[in-house]
C-alpha cells in the first residue's frame, strides 16, 4: 500500500507542476511559436519538476519506513504513477476540449503527443533513475550511519 501512497505523491506533484506549466504552454508559448516548439520547451522544465518530485518522494518514504524503497517498488511507483497521469491527461481532456477519445489518440500520435509521451514515460522511469543515481537513498541510510560530520 505504501507504493501506491508514494505513486499519488509523486503523480500530484508532478501533475501541479505539468498543469502550472501546462497553462503557461498552451496560452503563452504556443501561439506564438507553435505546439512543437512549444512542448520542446516546456519538457525540460517538467522532466526536471519530475526528477525533484521523485527525489523527495524517495527520500520521504525513506526517513517514514526507516528503509529505501527498493528498485523494483520504485518502478511500480512510476508506473502507477504513469497510469495516474495518463488517465488525468485524457480526463482534463475530454472534460476541457470538445473532442472524442479518437481524437485525442490521434493528437498523441502527432510530433508534439509524441514528445509528449516520450516525456512522460520518462516520468514513469524517473524514480528507479533517482535510486541508481543517489545510493544515499539506498543502502548507506539502512546502515545507521549519522548525516552529521563529527569534527
Amino acid at each position: 500500500m505504501h507504493i501506491a501512497r508514494a505513486a499519488l505523491l509523486y503523480f500530484l506533484l508532478a501533475f501541479a507542476a505539468g498543469f502550472a506549466l501546462g497553462t503557461i504552454r498552451t496560452l503563452i508559448i504556443a501561439p506564438r511559436l507553435g505546439t512543437l516548439a512549444a512542448v520542446a520547451i516546456e519538457a525540460p522544465f517538467i522532466l526536471a519538476a519530475s526528477w525533484f518530485a521523485a527525489r523527495w518522494v524517495l527520500s520521504r518514504h525513506r526517513q517514514r519506513h526507516r528503509a529505501p524503497m527498493s528498485a523494483p517498488s520504485a518502478c511500480l511507483m512510476g508506473a502507477l504513477a504513469l497510469l495516474m497521469l495518463l488517465t488525468a491527461d485524457f480526463s482534463l481532456a475530454m472534460l476541457l476540449a470538445p473532442t472524442s477519445p479518437a481524437d485525442w489518440l490521434d493528437a498523441q500520435a502527432q510530433p508534439a503527443g509524441l514528445l509528449g509521451l516520450a516525456c512522460q514515460l520518462i516520468f514513469a522511469i524517473l524514480p528507479c533513475l533517482v535510486l541508481l543515481q543517489a545510493p544515499r537513498l539506498t543502502a548507506a541510510d539502512t546502515q545507521g550511519r549519522s548525516t552529521q560530520r563529527t569534527p
